[in-house]
C-alpha cells in the first residue's frame, strides 16, 4: 500500500515515524507545505487551497491512503476534504479523542495553534476539565531550528504555565510538530505528554510484515539548508527527499 501523509512542514515527520516503526513494509509519500507554513494562523479559505493542492499530488502520485498529520487541517477543514476526495483519510485528531473519552482523566492540557484551539475541538468533546493554551510561537521556532534559543525557552514557559497553574496531568501535543520539543516541555514541566502520531499509529489497522521494506519519499514545497538538518535531527529512518515542483 502507499500511504500518503502530509503537514505544514516537518512536524508531520513526528507521525510518520511512529507509522514506519510499527509498519515498515508499506511505501510512504510525505508531503511538507514548507512554502505557506504557519498553518496555525491561516483561514479556513487557506487551508482548504493548500489542503486541496496537496491532495490532487497525492492522488496523482497514486497514493492509497491519506493521513492528515496536520492537527490545523484536521480541526478546521477535515470534513470539507472528505466530502470533496474519495480516497480514503484519517485525521490526526479523532484517534487521540477517542484515546481521552476512554480514559476519563481528570484534567486535560491541550498545546496546539491558535486555530485548533480556537476550533474548540478539545473543548467539545471532552467532559473532563481540560485547559487550552494557543502557542503561535513553536511552529516557526522548530522550523528555523531555534529549539535551544531563550526565545523558545522564553516561549515554554510562557504557554505551560496555565498548565502548571492548574495542575495539569496530562497534556496533549495538539500540533504534530510539539514532540520535537518533548524534552524541553517535560524539564519545564514533568507530566504525561500524549503524542498524537503515537496515538494514531496505535490505532491503525495495516497490513503488518516487519521482513519487508518499503520505501519512504519526502516532498516539500520549500526546502532549505535549516530544513535538510531538521529532516535528518527528526526522522531516523532511510529516505529519499526532493523539494516539490
Amino acid at each position: 500500500m502507499k500511504i500518503g501523509v502530509c503537514d505544514s512542514g516537518l512536524g508531520g515527520l513526528t507521525v510518520l515515524r511512529q507509522i514506519v516503526k510499527r509498519y515498515p513494509n508499506h511505501d510512504y509519500l510525505y508531503y511538507g507545505d514548507t512554502k505557506h507554513l504557519p498553518y496555525g494562523e491561516k483561514t479556513k479559505s487557506q487551508l482548504m487551497e493548500y489542503a486541496s493542492g496537496i491532495m490532487d499530488y497525492f492522488i496523482e502520485q497514486r497514493v492509497d491512503f491519506v493521513i492528515i498529520a496536520c492537527g490545523t487541517i484536521s480541526t478546521n477543514i477535515y470534513g470539507e476534504l472528505k466530502k470533496k476526495y474519495s480516497i480514503p483519510m484519517i485525521d490526526i485528531i479523532s484517534p487521540t479523542i477517542t484515546y481521552l473519552k476512554e480514559r476519563e482523566f481528570s484534567s486535560v492540557g491541550v498545546l496546539a495553534t491558535p486555530m485548533t484551539i480556537h476550533s474548540h475541538v478539545f473543548d467539545d468533546a471532552l467532559y473532563q476539565n481540560t485547559t487550552t493554551v494557543a502557542c503561535a510561537k513553536f511552529v516557526p521556532l522548530i522550523e528555523s531550528g531555534k529549539m535551544d534559543s531563550s526565545e523558545c525557552k522564553d516561549a515554554i514557559s510562557l504557554y505551560l504555565r496555565p498548565m502548571i497553574e492548574n495542575k495539569v496531568e496530562h497534556i496533549v501535543l495538539g500540533c504534530t510538530h510539539y514532540p520535537i520539543l518533548m524534552d524541553l516541555l517535560f524539564k519545564e514541566y514533568p507530566c504525561d505528554y500524549i503524542d498524537m502520531g503515537d496515538i494514531l499509529a496505535s490505532s491503525l489497522k495495516l497490513e503488518q510484515n516487519s521482513s519487508e521494506i518499503g520505501s519512504i519519499d519526502l516532498y516539500f514545497s520549500h526546502v532549505t539548508p535549516m530544513l535538510e538538518k531538521m529532516v535528518e535531527l527528526v526522522f531516523p529512518f532511510p529516505y529519499r527527499m526532493n523539494e516539490e515542483e
